[in-house]
């Protein structure tokens, strides 16, 4: 059994999303100063690094973090392949393997996965439109991932997190995807249980379907 991380580090000073808060982590209690054990502050937003959005993101009523249903996080899994497409995922690209990932968790592998190993953020990702996110959620998709820090066009109205978010589909950003082949998997994300949570970050991992 394989067990690959997808998920991206968090430290001090990290690439964070335009606007949003900075991360630091900072010393609190240091060995090395005489204190009994070493403990660190860490100082970030709810959408920092790999991170689950809940439909309480786009939606003053919506569920929060702690409340997502674990089945929607954990369970059968497809990573698409993506890397052809230079700008947008639309209905076209995903209509003829829709039935691929119908009634699961389905990651989107992209060209975006190298633009994480640089700390500049880039605004030209690629990126899902309304009509993508219509067929996923016509298709029952149990979760949607994507590996940039955002599922939407930059500068966007939100329509593609409100079509996902308003039919209870999380979304899960920020995956390094980088060097997973297209097919089936096992998925898991644990969001932090953050009580009244817009977003968690989390840990993501897949487990490669043995032959």
């Amino acid at each position: 059994m394989e067990i690959i991380d997808i998920s991206v580090s968090v430290y001090d000073g990290m690439k964070v999303f335009p606007g949003d808060p900075t991360v630091a982590v900072l010393p609190h209690s240091r060995i090395a100063r005489g204190d009994v054990a070493n403990v660190s502050e860490l100082h970030m937003g709810t959408h920092t690094g790999t991170h689950m959005d809940p439909p309480l993101h786009f939606f003053i009523e919506g569920m929060d973090v702690s409340h997502i249903s674990l089945k929607r996080l954990i369970g059968e899994c497809y990573v698409l392949d993506m890397e052809s497409i230079e700008k947008k995922i639309t209905r076209e690209e995903l209509y003829p393997k829709r039935s691929l990932f119908k009634n699961k968790i389905l990651l989107l592998k992209t060209g975006n996965s190298r633009l994480l190993e640089d700390e500049k953020f880039h605004t030209d990702y690629v990126y899902l439109t309304k009509d993508g996110a219509e067929l996923l959620v016509k298709q029952k998709v149990k979760l949607v991932g994507i590996d940039y820090l955002s599922i939407e066009e930059y500068g966007g109205s939100g329509e593609v997190h409100r079509t996902l978010l308003g039919s209870g589909t999380p979304v899960i950003e920020t995956l390094n995807m980088s060097g997973i082949e297209e097919g089936e998997y096992f998925f898991t994300f644990l969001p932090l249980k953050i009580k009244g949570g817009d977003g968690g970050p989390g840990r993501a991992v897949l487990i490669k379907k043995e032959e």
